[in-house]
């Protein structure tokens, strides 16, 4: 490994060498949101891991039934206890925000002591509160005097944004049609490349996309353009919050319908279905729900539609605990 770090540049783009190199266990390999594929660059991924012989390959997924190579060893990731949150929430403020301290206690005692009000948000508090990504969001809103929206936290922080841009454009409302329409034909031009790394560069957004930065939705940066001019560029923190902004281009009334159907299967827009299932009106994530079963009637492929049922059935059927 430290012989293939120091390996010039040209040699690593060797497709026979890499090859090679991985086989003989001289590279680690890392795949990351095997969920988010089809199913069959899952079966190509099991495929390769099973035929890389000395290598150490590590894959990455959220829960879902797949076949793994033999003889891999499986890892299950724990979601955080009740008594890590709170410590996790309050190591997320470097800057010591007045108050933080107490908004941080203030929210884990609510969430341990009241019944969630309907099963969408029991559902919104499980996934929220068990993991990281969530609860890094929840710190920032409480850090910046905000209440966080369990059921939307994406929503809960652009709502934040929206009130930065106002305040910076005369009153003027942030874009979010406009801007949720780019951020989806950006999408559907990389169609092909299941996970090409949106790149926002379009400087009619650039003030919108300043606000979403400072509120950490997207990550800013200056790169070349192709006049290698110094331009700004901003790119999604988080799937998630992409997600976000999809949702609202294709719950548009005047496409929802042909961009419901159309996506189906398309791995680039599963955390969009799954969002839907959870947040839409229950006629169209029942709707969804139904054609992701007719989807997987034909292909066989059953992670997605699983999920979107699993999560519009918990909406439908499950009752709420008694108070």
């Amino acid at each position: 490994k430290a012989i293939a770090a120091r390996l010039p540049a040209e040699v690593m783009r060797d497709e026979s060498f890499l090859r090679m190199l991985i086989h003989a266990g001289g590279l680690d390999i890392c795949i990351n949101g095997l969920n988010e594929i089809s199913a069959e660059a899952r079966a190509q991924v099991a495929a390769f891991a099973q035929a890389a012989t000395r290598a150490n390959v590590v894959i990455s997924t959220q829960p879902i039934r797949w076949n793994r190579p033999a003889g891999a060893r499986l890892l299950r990731l724990q979601p955080l206890r009740p008594d890590q949150r709170e410590a996790f929430l309050l190591s997320r403020d470097a800057s010591h925000t007045d108050g933080f301290a107490d908004r941080v206690r203030h929210f884990v005692t609510e969430m341990e002591t009241t019944t969630p009000a309907s099963p969408e948000e029991q559902l919104a508090r499980e996934q929220a509160l068990s993991n990281p990504m969530d609860l890094t969001t929840i710190a920032q809103i409480l850090a910046s005097g905000g209440t966080p929206d369990l059921l939307d936290l994406q929503w809960t922080t652009y709502k934040q944004a929206d009130t930065c841009y106002r305040a910076e454009n005369q009153g003027a409302q942030f874009p979010l049609t406009a801007f949720s329409e780019h951020v989806y034909q950006q999408r559907c031009q990389s169609a092909g490349k299941e996970k090409d790394l949106i790149v926002l560069r379009d400087p009619r957004f650039a003030a919108g996309c300043d606000a979403l930065a400072d509120q950490r939705m997207l990550l800013k940066t200056v790169e070349p353009d192709s006049d290698k001019n110094s331009t700004p560029a901003w790119r999604f923190r988080h799937d998630k919050v992409l997600d976000f902004f999809l949702y609202i281009a294709m719950t548009n009334e005047d496409s929802m319908r042909d961009r419901l159907q159309r996506h189906i299967g398309d791995p680039r827009f599963t955390g969009v279905y799954l969002l839907m299932a959870l947040r839409a009106p229950l006629d169209i994530a029942t709707a969804i729900r139904d054609r992701h079963q007719d989807h997987a009637a034909e292909t066989r492929d059953h992670v997605v539609p699983d999920e979107v049922w699993k999560i519009v059935g918990h909406r439908l059927e499950r009752p709420l605990p008694a108070e």
